[in-house]
């Protein structure tokens, strides 16, 4: 009878990743839609991990040339 506890368990720890891994997928797909609209108003912004990666698409995108909106938006941002 301990075994199917156990499975039980491990079954429930699967479908909690599962789960898990659906909402993130989710949170990043609505972020990077939002991204792509502030770079149609002109503003450079980029989707960077907690560890300093990018996120990177499942579909790779051309390289886009800047506008001269999102030129000038970059140009007048501060350095630090």
């Amino acid at each position: 009878m301990s075994n199917s506890v156990i499975d039980q368990i491990k079954d429930l720890e699967e479908q909690r990743q599962r789960l898990i891994d659906e909402a993130h997928d989710a949170a990043i797909s609505q972020a990077n839609q939002a991204i792509d609209t502030l770079k149609e108003l002109g503003m450079d912004y980029q989707l960077i991990a907690k560890n300093g990666k990018r996120n990177s698409s499942k579909q790779k995108r051309a390289r886009q040339k800047p506008t001269p909106i999102q030129t000038e938006t970059t140009a007048e941002q501060p350095t630090e």
